[in-house]
C-alpha cells in the first residue's frame, strides 16, 4: 500500500490513489521549506531519475488493464 506522506494522506482517506515511488532522499530536506527551497538546489541527475519514475508509474496505472486495487494488487 501506498505510505505517502502528510500532503496526500487526505486525498487517500478520501480514496484518491496515491503513488509512493521509493526513491533516495538522502538530500531531499536539506533545502526543505526553507527560504533556499528552490529548483536550482535540486541536482539534476535526481530530477530527472524522479521525473521517470512518476512518468513510468503513470504510464503504467494509465493503462493497466482491468482496476488496480488498493495495495497494488488485482
Amino acid at each position: 500500500p501506498s505510505v505517502a506522506g502528510p500532503d496526500l494522506i487526505p486525498l487517500r482517506e478520501r480514496g484518491v490513489p496515491t503513488v509512493d515511488i521509493a526513491l533516495d532522499m538522502t538530500a531531499f530536506f536539506d533545502h526543505m521549506h526553507s527560504a533556499n527551497d528552490t529548483l536550482d538546489k535540486v541536482s539534476p541527475a535526481d530530477f530527472r531519475i524522479s521525473a521517470t519514475a512518476y512518468v513510468v508509474a503513470t504510464y503504467l496505472a494509465a493503462t493497466w488493464p482491468g482496476a488496480i486495487a488498493p495495495g497494488g494488487t488485482r
